[in-house]
């Protein structure tokens, strides 16, 4: 992960109240943004790599404290705050057949849950499903120590929830993918209502495309009808293009649907950082 910081002239540490915070912890850092509430607009990017890579096993309680002592606007108070955590431990429930008491029985189906990890869910109205995910149970305890109001979202919750936003003609089916370092999230919808969504380890282009190929044929869709959007943390992106490119309809790099304005300086970095900025979408 790069070190990166842009904060716009506009902000101010004085007006948290009225911005909205959303931050993600991954195993080798953190990434935060801001949102000016009252122009829906994003107007701080910051990212920072940890000394040293977190593992399952390991306490984040030293490393929620160091994150709030290196940027002391986080001890203020803010309109809204959202926080994820970058992991392909998910599931999702169609609602009418969530019980929130199973939860941790039903993710347990698919993943193996680390001990020192608790079970989290959100239940998004607009595909009618819940997503229910892990986190590691020190990330929590010690960020709602500082923030107790802070809202938890799945890291897959934003590529779910704009299933039901993306502006698609009549019977027409997109696929949407986002990448993050080590693993990226595949959702297709149809009608605006979300058909799969699941997570695939990232090894190379080859690797990816096959998985990519093989998804929509077992959910009964051809790829060459189909137009597949991708943004993230993308890895050789031309290669993308060129060979994933060739077995669907029509391929772009898109930032899905866009929630926020972004500031002059931020907006380069919407596609790559989109999960980051739609946290708000789960609510």
């Amino acid at each position: 992960m790069e070190k990166l910081k842009i904060v716009d002239e506009t902000f101010d540490t004085f007006r948290s109240e009225s911005y909205t915070l959303s931050i993600q912890f991954i195993e080798n850092g953190y990434r935060l943004s801001v949102v000016d509430s009252v122009r829906n607009c994003v107007i701080a990017l910051i990212t920072a790599p940890f000394d040293k890579p977190m593992s399952v096993n390991d306490d984040w309680s030293t490393v929620i404290s160091t994150t709030l002592f290196e940027n002391d606007f986080l001890s203020r108070d803010f309109k809204r705050i959202h926080l994820s955590f970058e992991s392909p431990l998910f599931t999702i429930v169609p609602n009418d057949y969530f019980v929130p008491e199973k939860a941790k029985q039903l993710l347990d189906l698919v993943h193996v849950v680390p001990d020192l990890y608790e079970v989290r869910f959100n239940t998004i109205e607009s595909i009618g499903a819940t997503l229910i995910y892990a986190i590691p149970s020190s990330l929590t305890s010690s960020w709602l120590k500082k923030h107790p109001k802070t809202i938890f979202v799945g890291h897959a919750g934003p590529s779910i929830a704009q299933c039901s936003l993306l502006k698609m003609g009549k019977d027409e089916t997109f696929v949407f993918t986002h990448f993050s370092e080590k693993f990226f999230i595949n959702t297709i919808a149809k009608n605006n209502q979300l058909h799969h969504c699941n997570s695939f380890n990232y090894f190379d282009t080859n690797d990816s495309t096959y998985h990519l190929i093989n998804t929509c044929k077992l959910m009964g869709f051809e790829p060459n009808n189909l137009e597949i959007i991708m943004n993230g943390e993308i890895p050789n992106s031309d290669e993308f293009e060129n060979v994933t490119g060739r077995y669907f309809k029509k391929f772009s790099f898109d930032s899905g649907s866009d929630n926020h304005n972004y500031s002059y300086a931020i907006a380069k970095h919407k596609k790559t950082f989109w999960n980051l900025f739609n946290l708000s979408l789960c609510e």
